[in-house]
């Protein structure tokens, strides 16, 4: 499942600096393209969400040092995620998924997040979201797990691109169905830090099984 996130990922740049050569607005083709994309990403987040239910279930004699830190890391995705389903259920109020006029508009969510000459209450909100989950990354696991936390974190960087602000040159001015899609990716990226650090977690467990058992 991991390699099924890292492929998305990979296939979601290209297109994305595919896209980016052809300008911001561009043909119908490339809106159905993003919106397939979008959609596999949802479906193997969520279908990633039932395997990491799988395994806790599987594991429940995980010791209270990382049972703690992994409810911590569960609920502030949960949370996150849920924060950023909303804004994209926000964005898509009323449009069909085949409205590729309103699909290609990028004014719903330049208004949600920026204004006049810089960003709005809601794209700090945003920015502070993407760093906080970071820094909870960062403060539960950098110590026991520091090259799958580097790994992970990477995938929530914001610092300014092209002297650009982050938010700005990743969703300012871009067609709706492309925020949305990289939005789904950041969801993913969360589903794939809970993967990665609750695998690393498990295989300590079982290392420490085998060694007890020997």
């Amino acid at each position: 499942m991991k390699r099924i996130l890292l492929i998305f990922s990979i296939s979601l740049f290209t297109l994305a600096i595919n896209y980016s050569c052809v300008g911001k607005y561009s043909s119908e083709g490339v809106l159905v393209t993003f919106g397939e994309m979008n959609k596999k990403l949802e479906d193997a987040t969520i279908l990633n969400h039932k395997k990491l239910d799988s395994l806790l279930l599987a594991n429940p004699h995980i010791s209270k040092k990382y049972a703690d830190k992994i409810e911590i890391l569960n609920t502030s995705s949960k949370d996150f995620n849920n924060y950023i389903e909303i804004i994209k259920n926000n964005l898509m109020k009323g449009i069909r998924k085949d409205d590729y006029n309103a699909l290609d508009k990028s004014s719903s969510l330049d208004s949600l997040f920026f204004k006049k000459n810089s960003l709005s209450e809601n794209g700090v909100d945003f920015i502070k979201g993407i760093k906080s989950y970071k820094s909870m990354i960062t403060e539960n696991f950098k110590d026991d797990f520091p090259k799958v936390t580097k790994k992970i974190t990477a995938n929530f960087d914001t610092n300014s691109v092209d002297e650009m602000n982050w938010l700005e040159y990743n969703f300012k001015e871009y067609p709706l169905i492309t925020s949305i899609t990289k939005l789904s990716q950041i969801q993913s990226d969360i589903n794939l830090a809970q993967t990665e650090i609750l695998t690393s977690i498990l295989n300590i467990k079982n290392k420490s099984n085998l060694q007890t058992n020997n």
